[in-house]
């Protein structure tokens, strides 16, 4: 597929990308799903959230892991309109994570303006961190790149397709979280956060060591 890419490095001052099969004391995934980076780039770019691209591919990786500490908040739990119930419990919270988001499409076209939007710093609305109150700390755009077939990537990938990790530092850090990952209910993917890559069983579309997904197609979307 010969796709250019758009790279943009985002920070936030905390965030929360919440694991979709955790009710209770909310889990984070440690980089932003495919779906979320579509969120991202959607609110940037001004994208209605049940009107998204069709032909994008987006995903993530790690320039600085953050740290995870847990959280106490309160809720209020409504049964009925009548009938509200409150509590508190915890949840997991990213501490000052830094990361490289990539968007690819098939419309270059469209990829332009996008890239323009990025560049000049117009954007309809600042992202945030997996939650509304978790606010970003900074953009920047890192500009048009091409794309490629690797069987090595950093980011995520599902189990079923990582033959190997390979560390590439010291103290190599990989994660593994369950996801939706081609509506497959609980399908596990491994996540780097530190000094590693997933040498793959077969070549998949990257850019700068991120393997892209069309969040659509490959992952649950949640509406409304």
């Amino acid at each position: 597929m010969n796709l250019k890419a758009l790279l943009v490095e985002i920070s936030f001052y905390e965030a929360h990308f919440r694991s979709h099969y955790v009710r209770t004391n909310p889990v984070t995934y440690p980089i932003p799903l495919p779906t979320s980076v579509a969120g991202i780039f959607g609110a940037m770019l001004g994208w209605e959230r049940n009107h998204l691209p069709t032909e994008i591919y987006t995903g993530a990786k790690v320039l600085k892991p953050g740290r995870i500490f847990t959280e106490a908040y309160t809720y209020i739990h409504f049964d009925t309109p009548q009938d509200a119930r409150r509590g508190a419990a915890e949840m997991q919270v990213i501490s000052e994570p830094c990361y490289l988001i990539a968007l690819a499409s098939t419309d270059y076209d469209k990829l332009k303006e996008w890239s323009e939007t990025l560049e000049e710093e117009r954007y309809c609305f600042l992202p945030y961190g997996g939650q509304n109150d978790f606010f970003v700390k900074d953009i920047r755009f890192k500009g048009v790149h091409d794309t490629t077939m690797s069987k090595e990537v950093e980011g995520y990938a599902p189990l079923s397709l990582v033959e190997r990790i390979e560390a590439t530092g010291e103290t190599p850090i990989v994660e593994s979280l369950h996801t939706s990952y081609r509506r497959r209910h609980g399908e596990l993917f491994l996540f780097v956060i530190k000094n590693a890559k997933l040498i793959l069983r077969e070549e998949v579309l990257s850019v700068d060591g991120i393997p892209l997904y069309n969040p659509l197609k490959d992952f649950y979307v949640p509406r409304g």
